[in-house]
Protein backbone atom coordinates (compact mmCIF):
# COMPACT_ATOMS: atom_id res chain seq x y z
CA UNK A 1 0.00 0.00 0.00
CA UNK A 2 1.35 3.39 -0.98
CA UNK A 3 -0.52 6.66 -1.06
CA UNK A 4 -0.12 10.41 -0.60
CA UNK A 5 -2.72 12.30 1.37
CA UNK A 6 -3.20 15.86 2.53
CA UNK A 7 -2.17 16.11 6.19
CA UNK A 8 -5.19 18.14 7.29
CA UNK A 9 -7.58 15.66 5.64
CA UNK A 10 -5.96 12.69 7.37
CA UNK A 11 -5.82 14.43 10.77
CA UNK A 12 -9.51 15.32 10.44
CA UNK A 13 -10.45 11.69 9.74
CA UNK A 14 -8.23 10.36 12.52
CA UNK A 15 -9.79 12.78 14.99
CA UNK A 16 -13.23 11.35 14.13
CA UNK A 17 -12.01 7.90 15.18
CA UNK A 18 -10.59 9.17 18.48
CA UNK A 19 -13.76 8.53 20.48
CA UNK A 20 -14.20 5.03 19.07
CA UNK A 21 -10.72 3.51 19.37
CA UNK A 22 -10.03 1.90 22.73
CA UNK A 23 -6.97 3.23 24.56
CA UNK A 24 -6.75 0.36 27.03
CA UNK A 25 -8.24 -2.94 25.96
CA UNK A 26 -7.72 -6.64 26.41
CA UNK A 27 -8.13 -7.01 22.64
CA UNK A 28 -5.14 -5.17 21.12
CA UNK A 29 -6.59 -4.84 17.61
CA UNK A 30 -9.24 -2.48 19.01
CA UNK A 31 -6.48 0.10 19.53
CA UNK A 32 -5.88 0.09 15.78
CA UNK A 33 -7.41 1.79 12.78
CA UNK A 34 -7.87 -0.09 9.51
CA UNK A 35 -6.45 1.92 6.60
CA UNK A 36 -7.59 0.97 3.10
CA UNK A 37 -6.15 2.72 0.04
CA UNK A 38 -8.08 2.26 -3.20
CA UNK A 39 -9.78 4.25 -5.95
CA UNK A 40 -8.08 7.57 -5.08
CA UNK A 41 -9.37 7.44 -1.47
CA UNK A 42 -8.06 6.37 1.89
CA UNK A 43 -10.73 4.83 4.11
CA UNK A 44 -10.30 4.58 7.88
CA UNK A 45 -12.34 2.12 9.95
CA UNK A 46 -12.36 1.86 13.74
CA UNK A 47 -14.51 0.06 16.30
CA UNK A 48 -14.78 -0.71 20.00
CA UNK A 49 -17.19 -3.60 19.23
CA UNK A 50 -20.17 -1.50 20.32
CA UNK A 51 -19.67 1.52 18.10
CA UNK A 52 -17.92 1.75 14.75
CA UNK A 53 -16.93 4.51 12.36
CA UNK A 54 -15.86 4.49 8.74
CA UNK A 55 -14.65 7.66 7.06
CA UNK A 56 -12.53 8.51 4.04
CA UNK A 57 -10.57 11.28 2.42
CA UNK A 58 -9.15 11.87 -1.07
CA UNK A 59 -5.64 10.58 -1.77
CA UNK A 60 -3.28 9.81 -4.62
CA UNK A 61 -3.08 6.02 -4.43
CA UNK A 62 0.06 4.62 -6.05
CA UNK A 63 -0.38 1.04 -4.80
CA UNK A 64 -3.68 -0.23 -3.41
CA UNK A 65 -3.75 -2.16 -0.15
CA UNK A 66 -4.97 -2.34 3.42
CA UNK A 67 -3.53 -2.72 6.91
CA UNK A 68 -3.99 -1.76 10.51
CA UNK A 69 -1.94 0.77 12.46
CA UNK A 70 -2.09 1.86 16.07
CA UNK A 71 -4.23 4.97 16.10
CA UNK A 72 -1.98 6.68 18.66
CA UNK A 73 1.14 6.14 16.51
CA UNK A 74 -0.60 7.29 13.36
CA UNK A 75 -1.98 10.38 15.13
CA UNK A 76 1.45 11.32 16.53
CA UNK A 77 3.13 10.88 13.14
CA UNK A 78 0.54 13.03 11.38
CA UNK A 79 0.47 15.81 13.96
CA UNK A 80 4.26 16.04 14.27
CA UNK A 81 4.89 15.93 10.52
CA UNK A 82 5.79 19.32 9.07
CA UNK A 83 4.85 18.53 5.48
CA UNK A 84 1.38 19.34 4.17
CA UNK A 85 1.13 15.90 2.56
CA UNK A 86 1.86 12.52 4.06
CA UNK A 87 3.14 9.48 2.14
Amino acid sequence: MEFTVNKSDLVRELSLSQGVVEKKTTIPILSNVLLEAADDRVTLTATDLELGIRCSCPARVKKEGAGTVRRANCWTTCVCCRKATRT
